[in-house]
Order: structure tokens, then C-alpha cells, then sequence
């Protein structure tokens, strides 16, 4: 449903390319709706970097195989095993694209006054959600599982708050602050 600056999202979809949000926009999903990510997906699930946008209960599942039974700490230490990097990094580098910003969410840097309220993300490439510039960022109840990098990257920006989060199976770290 459209109306206006606000989408509601009502069935799930699967995406090969980054949903771009513009400025003063709403992103809603209901109850059972989100995004699946194609196994040729490239780049993030939803690109950031407007301002004044609002992100509402939404749901990614990427095409990481990983879980939490089968992740192994010891297969990815690379004084256990000899690996020099994840596994993941390795598949998507050979098909040429960028797996940190396979993200569920990414925000680059112009992007103000962000919102995200309810995000459910599994099995990503990347992170839960990557932040490389922006202000007045919120994120809340937020949960990753199963992701190639970490829940929450953050390279640079202003006023971001995090509230209610969960990161359980990250490949480096829940919240990584660089």
C-alpha cells in the first residue's frame, strides 16, 4: 500500500538490488512481510541515505548459510585452522562484489534523522546494520542472527543511539565501533 511518503509493505518480496529510500519517507512492514535477498543479490536489503526516513518492523533474510549450530569459532581462527578469512568472504569476493555492505541496512553518510524501529535480520553476508556517516540515528529492538560481519558496524557518524538490541552468531562482533 502507498500512500503519500509512506509504503507498507504487506507480503514479502525478494530483491536483488538495494531498496533506496528517499527523503521524508516511511518504510512499514506488517506481521509475516519482509525481504528475502536472491542468492545474486548485490549490495545492502534497504541504502540510507536520506533524510527524515522511518524503517518499521522489518524482516531480511539473506543467503548466508551459516547458523548457530554450525558455526564453528575454531574453523574461522586462523591459528586453529589456517584460514585467513571467512568462508563467506571468500564465495562472495569470487563472484566481484563488495560483502561489507551486504548489510540488511545501510547508511551512508547525508542520511538525517534516521529511524529504525523493529528489525529482524538473519543469515546476512554482512552486517545487521552498517553505518558509515549520518546523524540522529536511532536504532531499536533491533536483532541480528547469523551474520558474515557484525550485528551493528559503525565507522563514522553523530547522535547515533542503540536501544533494545540482539546479536547472536556474528562472524567478528555484535557491536563494532571503528
Amino acid at each position: 500500500l502507498v500512500s503519500g511518503r509512506h509504503v507498507r509493505v504487506t507480503q514479502s518480496l525478494t530483491t536483488t538490488e538495494p531498496i533506496v529510500l528517499p527523503d521524508n519517507f516511511t518504510l512499514e512492514f506488517t506481521t509475516g512481510a519482509g525481504i528475502a535477498r536472491a542468492e545474486d543479490a548485490v549490495g545492502a536489503a534497504i541504502d540510507v541515505s536520506a533524510d527524515d526516513v522511518t524503517i518499521l518492523d522489518a524482516a531480511v533474510l539473506g543467503t548466508n548459510p551459516c547458523s548457530i549450530r554450525n558455526f564453528d569459532p575454531d574453523y574461522y581462527n586462523p591459528a586453529a585452522s589456517g584460514h585467513l578469512y571467512s568462508p563467506w568472504k571468500a564465495t562472495k569476493d569470487s563472484a566481484g562484489i563488495r560483502w561489507e555492505e551486504d548489510a540488511a541496512v545501510y547508511v551512508r553518510p547525508g542520511a538525517e534523522r534516521l529511524l529504525v524501529d523493529g528489525l529482524v535480520a538473519h543469515n546476512l553476508w554482512g552486517d545487521g546494520v552498517t553505518i558509515t556517516g549520518g546523524k540522529d540515528i536511532a536504532l531499536r529492538d533491533v536483532h541480528v542472527r547469523c551474520a558474515g560481519r557484525s550485528g551493528v558496524s559503525i565507522t563514522e557518524g553523530e547522535n547515533i543511539r542503540i536501544a533494545d538490541a540482539s546479536f547472536s552468531g556474528m562472524f567478528w562482533w555484535g557491536l563494532n565501533l571503528e
